[in-house]
């Protein structure tokens, strides 16, 4: 049974030519979204990246460096080494260094605007078995609005916790290491 003149005048053909149509709607708009969600992502790590080179830019000409000594239950002391950088009277990065054993830790933290924008972590083992140096673990981190975007990891992580939360760990030693850094430093470079 058909109707004159209908694009499709066979019963049931113009419901499956409908369900057909819906169905490339759909597919087509998931594929348009993830490609505009795509380059969006890729835009927002490009702008971060471009922030972390100027800031490392300025940070080769007007790094400042401090030294706190820390007591630790297992080892007798631990001598960390602090390089931040400031703009504009506000610190836009810092990097933490200090060795335990043979294994060296670094962390560095990028700001923008106050917000943690990016941050890498590693863990090396000096003297290894083969001679070299060797990175037991490394974690690079985008964040945008305290949300991590993206991350990329190296190694085996250890943790306090059952199972490891990039976001919240990295935040929250973040948090703590920025205010470790705020009570250290001038009155002038405080955020």
């Amino acid at each position: 049974m058909g109707v004159k003149g209908t694009l499709f005048p066979a019963s049931g053909r113009c419901v499956d030519e409908s369900r057909r149509l819906r169905l490339f709607i759909f597919v087509a708009t998931i594929c348009i979204s993830n490609s505009i969600f795509g380059q969006s992502s890729y835009q927002v790590l490009s702008r971060i990246d471009n922030i972390v080179q100027q800031t490392d830019s300025l940070a080769i000409r007007s790094q400042r460096t401090f030294y706190l000594n820390k007591m630790d239950k297992k080892f007798d002391g631990i001598k960390e080494t602090w390089h931040y950088t400031l703009r504009e009277g506000k610190v836009i990065v810092f990097q933490i260094r200090y060795i335990l054993d043979s294994t060296e830790f670094i962390e560095i933290y990028y700001l923008n605007k106050g917000s943690l924008i990016y941050s890498e972590e590693y863990e090396t083992i000096y003297y290894s078995a083969n001679g070299d140096d060797e990175i037991k673990w490394g974690g690079i981190y985008y964040f945008v609005s305290n949300n991590l975007k993206q991350r990329v990891t190296l190694g085996k992580k250890e943790s306090k916790y059952l199972h490891w939360n990039p976001e919240y760990e990295t935040l929250s030693r973040f948090q703590k290491r920025f205010s470790e850094l705020q009570q250290n430093i001038p009155l002038t470079a405080r955020n």
